[in-house]
Formats: C-alpha cells, structure tokens, sequence
C-alpha cells in the first residue's frame, strides 16, 4: 500500500494479521527447538536438507496441519488439496515462511487501507491469526466489514468457500463503481447456478 496507495480501492484482509503472530497460539509452536535446528539446516546445508526432506517436513507439517482448520469434519478433498500444496512447497520456502510469520510486521500499512473500504474475514478457530488480529485491524480500519466464520480454522477461504465468496462480492459492490457491480453480480449468480 505504501507504493501506490491512490491505486488501492479496496482491500480484502483473510486469515491475517497486521502484527504479533508470534503472539498467537501458534507462535509459541514456531519458538520449537526442532524448526530452528530446521532452520540453521536449510540455511547451512541445503543439500542435506533435500535429501532428508521427508524427515524435516514431518516436523513442520504437523504445525501447519494444525493451524489449518477449524473443524475435524473438512472435507477430505480440501483436506488433500492443502496437503499438497504443502508437500510440493520446498523444505526451505516452509522454514523461511515460519520465521517470516515470527517477525510479520504491516501495522505501518493499516492507515493507507483505512481510506478505502476493507473486508477482514477469520475463522473463528483460527490458530495462527485468531480473533484478536482480525478485531485489531476492524479498530484501525473504519470502512472495513469484518467476517466471522463459524468452524473454520486458518485456511478459512477452502473451509467455507461461500462465505468468502460472499464477502469478497459485497466488497466489490463497496469498492467500484456502479458498473463493475452489475457485472460481479451477473458473474456471481452465473457461477452460483452453473457451479
């Protein structure tokens, strides 16, 4: 937002958090002394990291298996989506993602987004970003609409699809102009009855 904020008509804030992640349940997961050995490895002997790759993603997956979702009844298929989108991800992008989650720092950018109007959505089990992120934003954030999903852990936007679909359409409607919106409800509505 700092770059091109008169660019910026909308934003749509999901399963984030401006600041203090490291604050978050999941944060005292991340201070585990088996990812920061993860860490010195990958930084020091990728190599090695690469050829016991099943071994270091058996650390992180679990962390990030738990923070995914809210409800134990997920559909298998999001389920095995996420999964390989997980195991097709490097050792080292993983690592690198959990220390960059550790020192996650944008509040600076939470006054460019309160010019214009927002959508902050969760789920309500969300461990890695909880409720307490998406409140925070709504504070700084007086145009923003703020989404609670019921059930759904980080991964909200493939738990409940429809309610971020949702969303992201009144949002839309908010941000553009008149035209724009005519157009998102025919495309909505189109997909809706076509699936």
């Amino acid at each position: 937002p700092q770059r091109y904020p008169t660019r910026i008509v909308g934003a749509a804030i999901i399963a984030s958090a401006a600041e203090g992640v490291s604050r978050s349940p999941l944060g005292e997961i991340l201070k585990n002394p088996a990812l920061e050995a993860a860490r010195f490895a990958v930084r020091y002997a990728p190599k090695t990291v690469h050829r016991t790759r099943g071994a270091a993603k058996s650390v992180i997956a679990p962390i990030l298996r738990a923070a995914s979702y809210g409800d134990e009844e997920v559909s298998p298929s999001v389920v095995a989506f996420s999964e390989k989108m997980m195991h097709e991800t490097p050792i080292a992008t993983l690592v690198e993602f959990l220390h960059a989650l550790e020192v996650h720092d944008e509040a600076g950018a939470l006054p460019t987004l309160a010019k214009v109007p927002a959508l902050i959505a969760c789920g309500d089990r969300d461990l890695l970003t909880p409720l307490e992120h998406t409140q925070s934003m709504a504070a700084a954030l007086p145009k923003s609409e703020v989404v609670i999903v019921g059930g759904a852990g980080h991964l909200v936007q493939l738990e409940q699809p429809e309610a971020i679909d949702d969303a992201l359409v009144r949002l839309v409607e908010r941000a553009t102009p008149s035209k724009l919106v005519a157009l998102t409800r025919r495309v909505r509505d189109r997909v809706r009855n076509h699936g």
